[in-house]
């Protein structure tokens, strides 16, 4: 058995036409295959559309609001934090929403405020690493 989170990490590993992907709400084991652990009904609705409902408004500072209210809630850890930054979109946005957060939960327990460790992978001066060196430098 082969798993990747992306079809370019089957290249050349497996034949195209037996690449199955696992759904949403799933996991594959070899003795049960795949199981379905979470099929809410609205996910089973085609048209299940709630953001065209009538009076359904969200603002961008709610969105801000909640998104940060989500990433410290994940702010548990017993060693220290670190970013790994893909140079993509969604670890810019965790770094940018997380460090502050960091910074006065730091400073609250009456510690000092220590940088963050970043780490990347990638080819030197590829895209993805020089996206983010630009994330750190825009993060200080």
């Amino acid at each position: 058995y082969v798993f990747s989170s992306e079809l370019k990490g089957l290249v050349g590993q497996v034949d195209p036409s037996t690449v199955v992907a696992i759904p949403p709400g799933h996991y594959w084991t070899p003795e049960e295959g795949l199981v379905c652990f979470y099929n809410p009904d609205w996910l089973r609705k085609d048209d299940y559309e709630p953001w065209k409902e009538e009076g359904h408004e969200i603002t961008e500072e709610e969105i801000r609001e909640e998104f940060t209210k989500a990433v410290e809630k994940r702010m548990m850890s017993d060693v220290d934090y670190g970013f790994f930054l893909s140079g993509g979109v969604d670890s810019a946005i965790v770094s940018n929403v997380l460090l502050p957060l960091y910074r006065d939960a730091q400073l609250a327990q009456g510690g000092e405020y220590r940088p963050i460790p970043t780490y990347t992978v990638g080819m030197e001066n590829s895209p993805d690493v020089m996206a983010a060196k630009a994330v750190v430098e825009a993060l200080g």
